[in-house]
């Protein structure tokens, strides 16, 4: 984890604490991320086989893998993932594995293809999901078994056979960016501190407006359809993450239409 974005995430300068404790701060903020895109929309790609990579081609092909989601302009979290699976024999296998903020289906799917992974987790709006690499959802009975709320907030697939776990941070690369490199119409993440309540809260907004010490964003008011102005004080910002559209990659094969 670098230790720009380390500061960036835990809002203190690197040097002035321990890096053990830097860490456990960065962490802690990176599950307040997952926890919101758990809600909003993220994808996860594994690479099958590999744990720790060990030989010089494991090595080059998750550097490979990093560069392709850098290219694309997304947002994501390297950590090593779990997979149970419980068929006649339970499966426990570690892989790293990639939390992708808020990707499409499509990308997901051209990801899977391009570097040969069979499948991949794609949620929306809360819902998480399997899916095979040319975009079919994988039919599979959720569970809604709880196993209490710290092995429940681990899960990024719940489901009766196959269950994926977060287990531990490896890395990130997140496009943090400040207020002279805002332009209207970007879509950024903040991370606002609420200093009456001391509490942190994030919100996923798009720039409208960029003033000398805001960003404004202009909301329509459903049952009167006015249109009413939200205004974020950079003071008040703890950080913004830019959530790029992602670039179209030229390719022949089309996305089948999920179930």
């Amino acid at each position: 984890m670098s230790n720009n974005n380390l500061t960036k995430l835990i809002g203190r300068n690197y040097k002035s604490i321990q890096s053990q404790e830097a860490h456990v701060l960065g962490n802690h903020s990176l599950k307040k991320i997952i926890h919101y895109f758990k809600q909003v929309g993220f994808g996860v790609l594994t690479l099958q086989g590999i744990d720790i990579p060990k030989s010089k081609s494991q090595k080059i092909e998750v550097k490979k893998f990093e560069i392709e989601l850098q290219r694309l302009g997304l947002n994501y979290i390297k950590f090593q993932g779990r997979w149970l699976i419980n068929f006649k024999e339970p499966v426990n296998t570690p892989e790293i594995s990639f939390f992708i903020l808020k990707p499409n289906l499509k990308t997901m799917s051209l990801l899977a293809r391009q570097f040969n992974q069979g499948t991949f987790i794609f949620s929306e709006n809360g819902d998480h999901n399997l899916y095979y690499m040319d975009g079919y959802k994988i039919m599979l009975e959720k569970d809604d078994h709880t196993y209490g709320e710290i092995i429940d907030e681990a899960y990024l697939l719940k489901c009766k056979d196959f269950k994926f776990i977060y287990d531990k941070t490896l890395d990130l690369n997140l496009q943090f960016i400040d207020k002279s490199e805002l332009s209207v119409g970007d879509f950024i993440l903040i991370e606002q501190l609420v200093t009456k309540e001391n509490f942190e809260s994030f919100e996923m907004i798009k720039v409208d407006d960029v003033r000398q010490n805001a960003v404004i964003n202009f909301v329509r008011e459903q049952n009167h359809k006015t249109i009413e102005p939200f205004v974020y004080q950079f003071d008040e910002i703890k950080y913004m993450v830019r959530l790029q559209a992602v670039r179209e990659k030229e390719n022949d094969f089309i996305l089948a239409k999920a179930v």
